[in-house]
This record gives structure tokens, C-alpha cells and sequence, in this order.
């Protein structure tokens, strides 16, 4: 913490399409408690991430003959276009997840090791248990809840159209991969990583 400052994370769009009226309207609630800070005196630091791959957006780059940034990239000219009709401020930090994955990686590697997250079904998920204020902000009770995944939890999967591999535009990102199968299969945008290929996923 640092006095007269505040930093923030508001979780941005995924862009595997045009931004619906339901994006907008957390973009503008976020603009008001950005702009309330200001006006009050604190110094603002906010940052916003752009999901930039997930099935959607692999299964339908794949369908276009596109790599994730040339499908996209419509998609976020268009937000910006939106946001900044909309009169808001844009944020101080704006990620891409694709230029992220070696620092995803290992904060799930730090938080495995520390018995914060557990594998399931070749997938790492997030240990509720580990965090005793997980749920605190949104007043929700975990307390005697099953757990919702198992060894036997079946993947989430799509059907994928027959044609060529994705690929990311820059190398050095890892290698987006799609089976050439009309096939329901998981697509994977690979990334070495101690778990084994890995893919980010907005589930």
C-alpha cells in the first residue's frame, strides 16, 4: 500500500467478437470509480488485460485462415472505437494475455508449489480451500461445498473444422496448435510449462 494511491485490475474483454452492451457497462462503472479516485486526490494506476485467445477465438481464427492477432485485431480496434465514443478514460496498463504466457506460467508453477492450486484431469485449477478470505469482497460461503471438479471431470472440449494449424503472428509465444479433425477435441495454443503443453483458457 502506498499513501494517496490506488491501483486497480478491472478484467477487460475477450475479443472473439464485437463488445455487447453487457462489456460497456462494467467499462463505465470502472470509469466512474477511476475518475471518483482522481477527483478525491489519489493517484490512479489502472490496469485492464485483453483476453486474446481462447476456444472461441481459436476455433473461429482457424474457420478465417487467421493467426489470434489477425483475427482479433478488428475486434480490438473496435473496443477501443466504442470505449472512446463512450468518453472514457483509457487505462495506464493495457495487456494482451498472448504476450503474458511465460509470466502465467510461472505464477501457476508459484502457486502449485505452495499448495495453492492441484491438477485435474491434466488441467490446473485454483485451491479455494488454501485462501481462507477467498470470497470475502462477494460475500460468498464455500463452507460445505463439493468440490466441482474430479479426476473423471470431463475436459472442456469443441468441435474443430478441418484446415490449416494456427499460429500466433510472432514467433516466441508459443505455437498455437488445432487438431485437423471434425472431431469434438480440445484445441491447444501450446506453451511448454512443468504441467506439460499448456493453453490459456477463459473458462
Amino acid at each position: 500500500m502506498v499513501e494517496g494511491e490506488v491501483r486497480f485490475y478491472y478484467c477487460g474483454p475477450t475479443v472473439w467478437d464485437y463488445g455487447h452492451i453487457g462489456n460497456f457497462r462494467s467499462v463505465i462503472a470502472t470509469d466512474i470509480l477511476r475518475r471518483y479516485l482522481k477527483f478525491k486526490g489519489y493517484r490512479v494506476t489502472h490496469a485492464m488485460n485483453i483476453t486474446d485467445v481462447d476456444d472461441r477465438i481459436i476455433a473461429k481464427s482457424q474457420e478465417a485462415g487467421l493467426s489470434l492477432d489477425e483475427y482479433t485485431a478488428k475486434y480490438v480496434d473496435a473496443f477501443w472505437e466504442d470505449f472512446e465514443a463512450l468518453g472514457c478514460e483509457r487505462p495506464e496498463v493495457v495487456s494482451h494475455a498472448t504476450r503474458h504466457i511465460p509470466e502465467m506460467v510461472t505464477l501457476i508453477e508459484k502457486l502449485e508449489q505452495r499448495g495453492h492450486a492441484y491438477r485435474s484431469d491434466g488441467s490446473i485449477y485454483y485451491r479455494i480451500k488454501s485462501f481462507p478470505e477467498y470470497g470475502k469482497l462477494s460475500h460468498s460461503d464455500f463452507s460445505g461445498r463439493k468440490p466441482a471438479f474430479s479426476p473423471n471431470f470431463p475436459s472442456r472440449s469443441i468441435t474443430l473444422p478441418k484446415g490449416p494449424l494456427l499460429s500466433l503472428s510472432s514467433p516466441g509465444r508459443g505455437a498455437c496448435t488445432a487438431a485437423r479433425s471434425g472431431r469434438i477435441l480440445r484445441a491447444l495454443c501450446s506453451h511448454d510449462s512443468p504441467g506439460g503443453e499448456g493453453r490459456d483458457a477463459n473458462l
